[in-house]
């Protein structure tokens, strides 16, 4: 999985750079107290997060379910502001949508950009 914060950058123009590297990190560390132990999360290119572990297609549901719930429960708040995050993701599965880490990093990364498209709409 890639996970994009899609309003990262409105974030950093309200807020300021610092407030948006915190942002960053606050998503990161909740996305990794989430996780399944073993499962890697890590940034992913600039403003990106990847998660890398071992699930199907209703697993994956379930965990963007949590990492959704646990956001809006535990929102980041900046000044006395509390700022919604939105999240965009894009997954791939082994083998099906590719058998090198290139190939699957792309699916991903393409399916995640088409989400964006649909998420700023």
């Amino acid at each position: 999985i890639i996970m994009q914060i899609s309003n990262l950058e409105e974030v950093k123009e309200t807020y300021g750079t610092e407030a948006c590297c915190e942002l960053f990190e606050k998503v990161k560390d909740d996305i990794e107290r989430i996780v399944r132990k073993g499962d890697l999360v890590g940034q992913y290119k600039e403003g990106l997060i990847a998660l890398l572990g071992q699930t199907d297609p209703p697993g994956l549901k379930r965990l963007i379910d949590r990492i959704t719930h646990d956001i809006a429960v535990h929102p980041f708040i900046m000044r006395t502001d509390k700022v919604d995050v939105k999240l965009a993701w894009g997954s791939a599965f082994y083998p099906q949508d590719g058998t090198s880490r290139k190939e699957l990093l792309n699916r991903a990364e393409g399916m995640l950009y088409e989400a964006s498209k649909n998420i700023n709409r």
